[in-house]
């Protein structure tokens, strides 16, 4: 407790006894314990006590202290090493998503350039996987010119649709160059068949030596493409042929073309799709690693200060006083206690070079401190209870109702109806605005679903532009999908993966590429960069934005939207065309000539005021042919 010396001024060798009898001498500087009073005799015997009175009723109890901040969490153990893992299965043969494949099947045979009789073979559905075969070709000179190695027919059998989409036919030749020099290349002609398989009905599609696949010395699938415009055959009993063509330029060439066993040769088309071989068993899990040693725990945070204590309650009447007892025999005096230990200072900085056991009363603060050291280093700390009168602190009790956010509240806690946060559903509401500022022109808000929604679940939402910066542009809100499809709005509107481009050198709306000379993104022209590297929509120029993938408002009459030149109809696949002074840089009619890539796919006309704008899925195809 703080010793309350005398009012100043003080003199050298004054002397001053405390409430509990211990002895102070000023020396000039700081009051010094100089002893403690001698014990007291033994008293004599007590006489009896008289009855107790009734007990006072009790106190309400003080507030309860803050509780200290937890210590922190020991280092996590390092972790077992991981089980090694378990052999893979043997892989399934590989299904093809694009479309149906036919295999090529055929007895094993040779023949020589020219060719007197041309071998026809089988197209089939499931592979032959039983010893391989071969169609060996010799003799083959330059001056043959471009001749048919072989011809390949589907079975006499119904097929499901008479409609080839457009798409790549890929043909898969297991082959190899076994004599002469110079380049050897192959080819494919697709005709259609009538069902008796010699008559012929149309092309389908018509490969050529200038765009032939070379097959080398080794052995290999040599893959050659062929783009197959929309085609729909006579019937659904017509069967397909595929011709194998092939030039050389050296002398005395041979090769050889391989089928069955693990030298499938096979066409990959976009008719109906075939049947994914199975999957392979799965390996055995690798065994689990052993745990790593635990963390050790952290140290434990400190105590909270205690509550102030409550009032006492009032006193219970007292008893009758019982009779004295006789008094026992005086007890002889006690020998002097020891002198007491430490000095006591009193001012408004931390004593210089102080001792253990040394107090100090900072009047700056009124707090009273002792100096100990224990074990691992010295300090001055507060002894329990000891404070002095600070002033009144704010409440430490909770504002508001449960739920209620905590907020400073005059140097108190305080609560509101307008801001809970519900720890059952780990939400938070706020009734009323929410501002955000920021020096930028868009704020940095940060949300890991990356949108936002009213609450009324309508069409706020946002996207982001980087990883921090936030897209003012809004976007309809998935859940109110119906919505956009009864009326696409008038003005111009896209959604999807949206950049900021460093460079653009195009008009709003034009459909871009990214140069890979460093010139930053501009119009399309049809040359070979701008029809096969990565393209994009423009669609603001402050900043500058462009749309890679997403959906956008496009137009049938190429106005106030980025224009589809003939579309008439959802669905069809949306092309890059060769644009010619004002026209779009997009059409529905497949390219005739340039590069044919598709854009993407129209799915919804607007059914407001102007029936020219259509909503476009808009996802530039990886792949692409040269007419």
């Amino acid at each position: 407790m703080a010793i309350q010396f005398p009012s100043q001024p003080w003199s050298v060798g004054q002397v001053y006894v405390g409430p509990n009898g211990e002895s102070w001498q000023y020396d000039g500087s700081a009051w010094n314990s100089v002893g403690a009073p001698s014990p007291a005799g033994s008293s004599g015997t007590s006489g009896s006590s008289g009855s107790s009175g009734n007990s006072g009723s009790s106190g309400t109890s003080g507030v309860s202290g803050l509780n200290g901040s937890p210590g922190s969490s020991g280092s996590s153990g390092t972790s077992g090493l991981s089980g090694s893992s378990g052999s893979s299965g043997s892989s399934g043969i590989s299904g093809i998503s694009s479309g149906l494949v036919y295999y090529y099947d055929g007895e094993s045979a040779t023949q020589t350039v020219p060719i007197v009789s041309l071998i026809t073979d089988s197209l089939l559905l499931f592979p032959n996987i039983g010893a391989q075969t071969t169609i060996v070709t010799s003799s083959f000179d330059p001056t043959d010119g471009e001749i048919k190695i072989v011809q390949f027919l589907t079975p006499a059998t119904t097929l499901d649709t008479t409609t080839i989409i457009p798409g790549i036919w890929v043909n898969n030749l297991f082959a190899q160059r076994t004599s002469g020099i110079g380049n050897l290349v192959y080819w494919i002609t697709v005709d259609e068949m009538a069902s008796d398989g010699t008559t012929l009905i149309g092309n389908i599609a018509t490969g050529s030596s200038s765009s032939g696949t070379s097959i080398t010395n080794a052995q290999s699938n040599y893959i050659y493409s062929q783009f197959v415009s929309p085609y729909v055959l006579a019937s659904v009993n017509s069967r397909i042929r595929v011709s194998i063509y092939a030039s050389t330029t050296g002398f005395n060439t041979a090769f050889t073309i391989e089928m069955r066993d693990s030298t499938l040769s096979n066409l990959v088309t976009t008719l109906a799709a075939n049947i994914s071989g199975s999957s392979g068993s799965s390996g055995t899990s690798g065994s689990s690693g052993s745990s790593g040693s635990s963390g050790s725990s952290g140290s434990s945070g400190s105590s909270g200060i205690s509550g102030a204590t409550g009032a006492s309650g009032s006193s219970g009447s007292s008893g009758s006083s019982g009779s004295s007892g006789t008094s026992g025999p005086a007890g002889a005096t006690g020998a002097t206690g020891p002198a007491g230990s430490g000095v006591y200072y009193v001012q408004d900085t931390p004593p210089p070079s102080p001792s253990q056991g040394d107090r100090w009363y900072d009047t700056s603060q009124g707090i009273e401190y002792v100096y100990i050291n224990d074990g691992n280093s010295s300090q001055w700390v507060t002894p329990n209870g000891g404070g002095g009168g600070g002033s009144t602190g704010g409440s430490t009790s909770p504002g508001g109702l449960d739920t209620y956010v905590q907020y400073n509240n005059s140097s108190s806690f305080g609560g509101d109806a307008n801001f809970v946060y519900d720890y059952n559903t780990g939400s938070a509401t706020i009734t009323g605005s929410l501002t955000v500022n920021d020096t930028g022109s868009i704020p940095n808000l940060n949300t890991s679903s990356r949108s936002l929604f009213a609450s009324d679940g309508t069409t706020l939402a946002v996207g982001y532009i980087d990883s921090k910066k936030v897209e003012s542009q809004t976007y309809p809100n998935s859940e109110k999908s119906a919505t956009l499809q009864e009326s696409v709005s008038e003005s111009f509107w896209y959604a999807g993966d949206v950049i900021e481009a460093g460079k653009v050198t195009a008009t709003l709306l034009d459909v871009v590429y990214l140069s890979s000379g460093g010139t930053g993104w501009t119009t399309v022209d049809q040359s070979s960069a701008t029809s096969t590297n990565l393209l994009g929509i423009y669609v603001s120029a402050d900043p500058d934005l462009i749309l890679l993938e997403g959906h956008i408002i496009v137009s049938d009459n190429n106005s106030g939207a980025p224009g589809v030149d003939s579309l008439t109809v959802p669905g069809v696949p949306i092309y890059l065309m060769e644009r010619i002074s004002t026209d779009p840089y997009m059409t529905t009619v497949v390219p005739t000539t340039g590069y044919v890539r598709i854009l993407g796919y129209p799915y919804f006309r607007n059914a407001g005021t102007n029936t020219h704008l259509w909503v476009m899925k808009f996802r530039p195809d990886n792949t692409w042919v040269q007419i």
